[in-house]
């Protein structure tokens, strides 16, 4: 299926005890394109938690126009401001999380995506966001453990924080091409 053109104002989205939890698709198999977060919140207690998307499983997330993200995301492990798991899926033009802030509780905590399995070949741009992870590891601005293709991002303005191991300004860890 397709999700498109799309804008989201003050959601909240409680996923409690749920894994894969996003405003947009808790699991996305098809396409996400253009879609708009404004002022919204995502939590869980799980894992898989997304600022649009929790678990990305081979779905593409594209935007022909610059897309923005204003979410604030709390999860346990595989916590990101755009996806949770990004699993065999493909991220793509055009995404600017600003004034987001990530945390989480377990490992894989990242800005834009908590664990990459995928490709992240995108001109996405991060701006006054915050990425904490405290306790745990693998904490990035971009991806907290990238085991996929992760290219073509720009850092602005962003802050990571991680009191566990492999925190990165990229990555918390990398195992894949950068």
């Amino acid at each position: 299926g397709k999700v498109q053109n799309v804008e989201l104002l003050e959601s909240d989205v409680d996923g409690s005890n749920a894994a894969k939890v996003g405003t947009i698709a808790g699991i996305n198999r098809g396409t996400v394109a253009d879609v708009k977060i404004t002022n919204s919140q995502v939590r869980s207690d799980n894992s898989d938690v997304g600022g649009l998307i929790g678990f990305n499983n081979g779905g593409t997330l594209v935007s022909k126009n610059v897309s923005r993200i204003s979410v604030t995301v709390a999860g346990a492990s595989n916590t990101g401001g755009v996806i949770g798991n990004n699993d065999a899926g493909s991220v793509a033009e055009n995404y600017v999380a600003e004034d987001s802030s990530v945390s989480g509780t377990a490992d894989n905590i990242g800005g834009m995506i908590g664990i990459n399995r995928g490709q992240l070949k995108t001109k996405s741009m991060q701006s006054a966001a915050r990425t904490t992870g405290n306790g745990v590891n693998n904490v990035g601005w971009v991806v907290g453990n990238n085991e996929g293709i992760s290219e073509n991002y720009v850092l602005a303005n962003s802050e990571v924080v991680g009191t566990g191991n492999q925190v990165g300004g990229v990555a918390g860890v990398n195992s894949g091409p950068v």
